[in-house]
């Protein structure tokens, strides 16, 4: 591949800078959309991996096809005919998981299907008297169809396609959203640099008249190992394309009341960052712990004590098998145990 990236170098730089420049566009565009947005389950990632280091990832690039949700780009020749799912139970009845499978399109390409969900569990339908009616359940569903194509032996753009559906009781929704991104590997000094924007779209069928914009993100990261230690560090910028967040509340002491908090540049600079750390002895046993500061400090300035923001997890492989798991607390009731099994089916082939 060395050789063919260097054929045509004019070409492969007018590419790069055409890249670039559709990037900074694209982003300039969707600044000047609404914040309100549907479908926020997109933004769980099913990767137990990826949630040990702080649940956001955009610069991994590894063997695992279950670290891609964040970036598409990150799907790579080592994925072929991988084969991975996940499982998460999110707070009581509410549980999670995922499925996706990848396959090389010649020399340089990469496909992947996928499919995610969100099973809120079974609710009871009642009258404003509270007389039972029966029970109805709540889904979100997304079918996601991933591509990525490897522009230089150091350089990979990638892109994924989204079917979105959400149905709770008799009400139904449906949308469309597209992920775009880079990776930019250096092995050289065992760094690398990714870029991504996710979930640009909308709904196709709404629940009522109102159309809601969609949780499109935009996040920047890198990874690097320690030359002479089995370290490896990750830094992600994500919502880099809104500055301030309406989530944030403090209590009101006067009447106990929630306002808005209104913080500083340095607070709101810290909120947009996610730290990570693997110890990596060998190809076959990590461990991994990340720090969410936007994940703590939202549980944090409502007055709720606990581990919050911060996760942990590792893996390991046995023969044909890669077993992942996380752990991280994500609601009040407890903490959020995410699992996941990774093969290549070229293993068992005869």
């Amino acid at each position: 591949m060395t050789e063919n990236s260097n054929i045509y170098p004019d070409l492969r730089l007018l590419l790069m800078k055409r890249i670039h420049v559709f990037f900074i566009f694209l982003s300039s565009v969707l600044s000047c959309l609404s914040q309100d947005n549907q479908y926020a389950f997109l933004n769980i990632n099913y990767s137990p991996r990826i949630a040990a280091l702080g649940g956001r990832n955009v610069s991994l690039s590894s063997e695992n096809i279950n670290n891609i949700s964040d970036n598409p780009a990150l799907l790579n020749y080592d994925q072929h005919h991988q084969l991975a799912i996940s499982y998460m139970n999110y707070a009581s009845d509410i549980n999670a998981g995922s499925s996706i499978y990848g396959q090389s399109i010649g020399l340089r390409g990469m496909w992947a299907i996928g499919i995610t969900y969100v099973n809120y569990g079974t609710f009871t339908e009642t009258t404003p008297d509270n007389s039972i009616l029966g029970t109805f359940s709540a889904n979100d569903i997304a079918l996601t169809y991933s591509y990525s194509y490897e522009l230089t032996d150091r350089l990979r753009a990638g892109a994924s396609g989204k079917i979105i559906y959400s149905g709770y009781e008799k009400y139904s929704s449906w949308g469309i959203a597209v992920d775009l991104g880079l990776i930019y590997i250096n092995p050289d000094h065992n760094l690398s640099t990714g870029i991504s924007i996710r979930n640009i779209g909308g709904q196709i069928a709404s629940f009522n008249e109102e159309h809601i914009k969609m949780p499109w993100d935009v996040s920047f990261g890198i990874t690097h190992k320690l030359m002479y230690a089995p370290l490896r560090f990750s830094l992600t910028a994500q919502n880099l394309n809104r500055w301030n967040s309406k989530s944030f509340y403090e209590n009101n002491t006067n009447n106990g009341d929630l306002i808005a908090k209104k913080d500083n540049f340095l607070v709101n600079l810290a909120k947009h960052f996610v730290i990570g750390c693997e110890f990596i002895p060998n190809a076959n046993f990590y461990l991994a712990a990340g720090y969410n500061i936007k994940a703590q400090s939202d549980f944090h300035t409502i007055g709720k004590k606990g581990i919050y923001g911060f996760s942990f997890g590792g893996g390991f492989k046995i023969k044909y098998f890669q077993f992942d798991a996380s752990f991280s607390q994500r609601n009040y009731k407890g903490g959020t145990l995410l699992v996941g099994l990774t093969t290549n089916l070229d293993k068992f082939r005869f």
